[in-house]
């Protein structure tokens, strides 16, 4: 074995008790909250949900005593926090949403805090109005990361593996210049034992700026990437297409949904799993894929789900609204939030022994709807359930209302597409709006991506 073989496998050896001794001395409310919330998803589910209970009591009293807004939230209901006593009594409590936050802004933050002092944020404004919000930079921050990290976990990712990871977001950490790529000097003992994050800009990944990506993920020996779905397809898109793509250990997409095609060439491009992560900016990583990839663990440590039809609980193994109460975020709490998601979820337990529940996410979010003339609506749902099963002839999709009355469908092909394939889409489409709009399919080589660097699958008119 060469010496540089055995001190890799030395490294090996250590990494872990170094890293936990790290994160033991100089990240403790990580380290801590990565221990609790380890001991808490191995409880039975009854347990989890008791202490659940417990911290949506604990953030409604707070709200309720600290803040302007949810002072008269409650008074509206004619409610105090005592007298929330079971899950059927928050049916009383109003369901917020964006323009609830953004309307009342100042006078959900409590009383004793300035907005100086805070972490501003925002949403990436995938429906058009993103929103300003603020974030709890020390209990959120920190739960939140040790929930990624356990999530990693149930993926088959144990957080002492050092996996260099190529993040793609429109404003990454660690964000790299493509134009100056420099050889690296030495590295310091953290880059040698824990994984780094290099950031690529979504609107980065351009076939001009292949050959330069390519290049950064080997010298930077990246072996995991994680991002928006539509743009981790992309880069294996392009890559591919210049013979270039390395073996990842791992691909986790967020932002967006995936079809099962996506899933399947970027799995087959990169030669690892594909894992979806379920999140938003409000709210980041309420649930996460296990290695069964059977749907999402919803995190019940963390937020606090409802799932409506209506103003009543949908009934079980059916789909409803999903409204979430985030149980960290007591700088701007976020109670009753409807967060834009339909969901259904699962009854019985997964196989990876996870007592979390599972989710299936089906979308529907206002900015995914088509209104026909007729004044249907049209939800993403029908437009994905439609191309999944033209896996072989479809990559990508994306359905854009130019007129009331009028769809334009831009697909990007596969080499199996015919004239017949694209006449069939266009008269299931055709049969989806009730022949009251005119359909056109377009076969394009790229499906722009919006400001937020996200590809939306739908794009509806304004609404007014």
């Amino acid at each position: 074995m060469s010496v540089n073989r055995t001190r890799l496998r030395q490294l090996r050896q250590i990494r872990r008790p170094l890293l936990e001794t790290y994160w033991r001395l100089f990240n403790r409310r990580f380290y801590a909250s990565c221990r609790e919330q380890r001991r808490v998803r191995a409880l039975p589910l009854t347990e989890i949900r008791r202490l659940q209970w417990q911290r949506l009591k604990e953030l409604l009293q707070y709200a309720y005593e600290n803040t302007d807004f949810y002072q008269q939230y409650f008074a509206s209901a004619k409610l105090t926090p005592a007298d929330i006593q079971r899950p059927e009594d928050l049916l009383q409590l109003p369901v917020t949403d964006k323009q609830t936050y953004r309307t009342h802004c100042r006078k959900i933050l409590a009383r004793h805090l300035r907005e100086a002092d805070l972490i501003p944020s925002n949403t990436s404004g995938s429906t058009g109005q993103p929103f300003r919000f603020y974030l709890d930079g020390v209990t959120e921050a920190a739960n939140t990361s040790a929930a990624f990290a356990l999530n990693k976990e149930a993926m088959g990712i144990v957080p002492w593996e050092k996996i260099n990871e190529l993040v793609l977001k429109v404003e990454p950490p660690n964000r790299i210049d493509l134009t100056g790529i420099a050889r690296r000097g030495s590295l310091s003992l953290k880059e040698v034992l824990a994984s780094e994050h290099i950031g690529i800009c979504t609107n980065d990944i351009t076939p001009a700026n292949i050959s330069a990506i390519a290049e950064i993920i080997q010298r930077r020996k990246l072996r995991a990437i994680y991002g928006y779905a539509s743009s981790v397809f992309s880069l294996a898109r392009y890559l591919s297409d210049r013979r270039c793509a390395p073996p990842m250990r791992y691909v986790i997409a967020i932002a967006e949904g995936m079809l099962k095609q996506q899933r399947g060439y970027i799995s087959e491009v990169f030669g690892c799993p594909v894992y979806q992560d379920y999140g938003a900016s409000e709210c980041m990583r309420m649930g996460f894929e296990c290695r069964c990839r059977s749907g999402y663990h919803m995190d019940l440590y963390n937020y606090y789900f409802e799932h409506l039809d209506g103003a009543k609980y949908a009934k079980e193994g059916s789909v409803g609204e999903i409204v979430v109460t985030n149980l960290n975020n007591y700088v701007f709490p976020f109670i009753r939030y409807r967060i834009g998601d339909l969901g259904e979820p699962c009854t019985g337990e997964c196989g990876c022994g996870i007592n979390l529940p599972i989710m299936r996410s089906l979308g529907g979010r206002p900015s995914e709807i088509i209104t026909t003339p007729a004044g249907k609506d049209i939800t993403v749902h029908a437009f994905t359930v439609l191309f999944e099963y033209l896996d072989r002839y479809v990559r990508q999709f994306q359905v854009v209302q130019s007129a009331r009355d009028a769809l334009v469908a831009r697909i990007i092909p596969t080499g199996e597409m015919s004239d017949a394939v694209r006449e069939h889409i266009r008269n299931e489409i055709l049969n989806c709006v009730e022949k009251s709009m005119t359909v056109k399919v377009e076969c394009v080589d790229e499906i722009a991506t919006e400001v937020t660097g996200k590809r939306r699958l739908i794009v509806p008119l304004p609404r007014e």
